[in-house]
């Protein structure tokens, strides 16, 4: 997984790409977040 990164880093567009993906990743982790909080069950 290191080196994947590393040669992504050293492409013409490699900062970017691995900003938008940890960018996705971490809202990702923000919705799952809000989701348990706020997710209602109901029980029958």
């Amino acid at each position: 997984m290191g080196l994947a990164c590393q040669r992504f880093a050293q492409q013409s567009f490699g900062k970017i790409f691995l900003a938008l993906i940890s960018a996705g990743l971490v809202a990702y982790a923000i919705y799952l977040l809000l989701q348990a909080r706020y997710r209602r069950i109901k029980i029958s």
